[in-house]
């Protein structure tokens, strides 16, 4: 029954709250609201050969007197226009008054008071643009038994800095966001953003670089039959041999360089500055973590440091083990690791210095 009382004649009553509303917006109209409104700033005829410090404001706080309720939403295309044509390096200040603002034809406003800020002081410098470096900042360490492998990729390798020139010109440059290693087990590539110059006002295009970086398992190879050539002086008339005259050297680092470096490995270059009649047995020696090998006398740990120590009876000081191995790739073993050295006249099977390769 209730609903009934409510919808009964309701045509009419919808057109009595209807007029109802046309009237009250029609007297509302007439009268004069105050309000304080925020609008946007806009900064106009700027030179491009100039550029500010800091970020400039971006609003503007009003209070607006103008005739009708919801100047607000009325006034929402309005804006705070700021000419700047007649900035130039160095500091400048420009007062803001109810003249700046740019309102809609459509609503009768009587009055505009800036209330913040009034005046804004700003400091220009001249632009510059330059393209700068990127690097990759990279932290941590890969999971155990795996190594990071060549040099890190990085795309694009500039950017393109734009900026007032007190903020650019000392940027030698650009790093990214810090890329973790660690515990990684695979290859890594990302895209991480850039650090730019401190400023505000400064451009950095583009914003982020893509960083790949490769990692891979360490692995132990075995290389037989690699071959043993001789370099130095001999006496008149010597030859120098080996036995065996083969060894097999066991290789240990990245997958991928250990795998190259085996296919090319096929001799060992053992160098000395003067051999000398007679015979001796010698031993692998490791130096700085297996980044080179020399040949010592036996029962001798390590190689001297003095070329004109006793030694061997047919060489003064270590023989120099020569291997093309790549960086991070090291020799672990050497099979067998014990080689009998011989300095005699000529006979059958004996392999000559003069003829190895330097």
């Amino acid at each position: 029954m209730r609903w009934k009382r409510l919808t009964h004649r309701l045509g009419p009553k919808l057109l009595s709250l209807v007029m109802a509303l046309a009237l009250w917006l029609g007297v509302t109209n007439q009268i004069e609201f105050e309000k304080d409104i925020v609008f946007p700033i806009r900064y106009a005829d700027l030179s491009e050969k100039i550029t500010p410090l800091d970020q400039l404001p971006e609003e503007v706080r009003t209070r607006v007197r103008a005739k009708g309720r919801f100047l607000a939403y009325r006034l929402r295309g309005a804006f705070c226009r700021v000419d700047l044509a007649a900035a130039q390096v160095g500091h400048n200040s420009v007062v803001v008054t109810g003249g700046n603002m740019i309102l809609p034809d459509d609503v009768a406003v009587t009055r505009v008071e800036i209330l913040e800020p009034r005046s804004i002081a700003m400091e220009f410098d001249e632009t510059v643009i330059r393209d700068i470096p990127i690097h990759a900042s990279v932290t941590g360490v890969p999971e155990e038994g795996h190594v990071r492998v060549g040099k890190t990729f990085v795309n694009p390798t500039v950017a393109r800095v734009r900026g007032p020139r007190r903020l650019v010109d000392p940027v030698a440059l650009l790093t990214t966001e810090e890329v973790s290693l660690e515990g990684a087990r695979n290859t890594l590539r990302r895209r991480v953003a850039l650090k730019g110059p401190e400023g505000s006002t400064v451009e950095v295009t583009p914003e982020s670089a893509e960083v790949g970086i490769t990692i891979e398992p360490i692995v132990r190879q075995e290389v037989a039959s690699v071959a043993a050539h001789f370099a130095g002086e001999l006496p008149p008339g010597m030859v120098l041999s080996c036995e065996p005259p083969e060894v097999a050297l066991v290789l240990t680092g990245a997958r991928s360089l250990v795998e190259v470096t085996a296919e090319s490995l096929s001799r060992v270059l053992l160098r000395a500055g003067a051999w000398r009649e007679g015979a001796g047995q010698f031993v692998f020696a490791t130096e700085r973590e297996g980044e080179a090998l020399a040949l010592v006398p036996e029962n001798t740990t390590r190689p001297s440091a003095d070329p004109d120590s006793p030694a061997g009876s047919v060489v003064t000081g270590p023989v120099q083990v020569i291997l093309p191995l790549p960086p991070g790739v090291s020799v672990a073993e050497v099979r067998p690791s014990t080689l009998t050295l011989s300095v005699g006249r000529a006979a059958p099977d004996t392999v000559s210095a003069e003829d190895a390769a330097p």
